[in-house]
């Protein structure tokens, strides 16, 4: 897998021995990309009023090798949605390896999973100085299809947390599970990727608005090798990080980040709609686990549709789940005083592109 250097953030988890976590954007002009922290948002604004609390950061350890080639660690940054008290949405490559480094939807797959004890998640609008331990969140479980381990077609994942966010920390936002995206529809992007134009943005939380969709997967033109569970969406990969939310007017949420040209003429999205039986089972779950009743876009529309762990069988399937039996016992990671600070650094980044037809 190809390693460029670049500027990053230095991550100080106290007890939990976290250093740093790489980000950027690089490649050729005709390239797209997947990857952690590849998708910024460019000529977006600054999240300063805390419109979208409900936007996370997802920060997880990575391994990989130094320039010695002797084992080291780096981290990845990707963004992703609260859409229960207990429960992210975001892309699977933000929570597992990436073992192809071009991505032509041929069949290249996701690695391992990255440990759950090795994540951790926060809505801070931006990582820098000191963070409180309440507005950090330990990870319990992830879960992802269970169909495939390809990268295009599934490159979405839910992110159990290992302690319910309070109200007044964020209240969860609905995906948009019974009406599909469409063609022109505006949306609106959010994530903590960096801006794409040198300034060291990563970390801080920016949106932007009035952006289309271009198409929904079983309408695209199969030029642009999508499948039928991906939306086409607007100027690429700077409209948004990776996993971050595709927010409709309504605010619900259309899908998560996964893919798009460097040169930010297209960006591809895993939409929430095809997997909505799969969303509905695991949010059901989630509301068992941490103890509060499931949100009304939990019950499927119109009726008695069967949701949690006996409903494997519906839809787009139940999901495989990782690491469970490494995640904290308790409610908060064992992280200690938290102290995030912006440092310039060299980090190692791992990119992943997907050369355009």
């Amino acid at each position: 897998m190809k390693t460029v250097w670049v500027r990053g953030l230095a991550v100080l988890l106290a007890a939990a021995s976290l250093s740093t976590l790489g980000s950027g954007c690089a490649g050729e002009d005709d390239a797209q990309v997947i990857g952690r922290n590849m998708a910024p948002i460019r000529d977006g604004f600054v999240d300063e009023q805390g419109l979208f609390p409900h936007v996370f950061a997802l920060v997880a350890e990575v391994p990989t090798v130094n320039s010695e080639g002797d084992p080291a660690v780096s981290f990845s940054l990707c963004s992703g949605t609260l859409i229960a008290p207990n429960l992210l949405l975001t892309a699977q490559h933000c929570v597992a390896e990436l073992e192809e480094e071009f991505i032509l939807c041929l069949g290249e797959s996701f690695g391992d999973m990255f440990p759950t004890n090795r994540m951790v998640a926060t809505n801070v609008p931006a990582i820098s100085g000191s963070i409180a331990q309440s507005q950090v969140f330990g990870v319990s479980r992830v879960l992802i299809p269970e169909e495939s381990r390809e990268i295009c077609g599934y490159d979405i994942a839910l992110v159990e947390l290992s302690r319910n966010v309070p109200d007044t920390v964020a209240r969860p936002i609905a995906p948009r599970l019974d009406v599909p995206p469409a063609a022109q529809e505006p949306y609106t992007a959010v994530g903590y990727g960096d801006t794409g134009d040198g300034e060291g943005m990563e970390g801080t939380r920016r949106y932007r608005g009035e952006l289309s969709i271009r198409c929904f997967g079983p309408d695209c033109p199969s030029v642009l090798r999508l499948t039928d569970t991906e939306i086409e969406g607007d100027r690429g990969t700077c409209s948004g990080d990776s996993g971050g939310p595709m927010l409709d007017e309504d605010g619900l949420v259309l899908g998560a980040l996964s893919r798009g040209a460097i040169g930010c003429s297209t960006s591809t999205w895993a939409a929430v709609y095809p997997w909505a039986d799969w969303i509905r089972g695991h949010a059901a779950d989630a509301a068992d686990n941490g103890g509060y009743e499931p949100a009304a876009w939990v019950r499927p529309a119109g009726g008695d549709g069967c949701i949690g762990d006996g409903c494997d069988e519906v839809g787009l399937g139940g999901g495989d789940l990782f690491d469970c039996s490494t995640a904290p016992a308790t409610a908060t990671l064992p992280i200690g005083a938290l102290a995030l600070i912006l440092l310039l650094v060299t980090a190692r980044r791992r990119t992943c592109y997907n050369v355009a037809p």
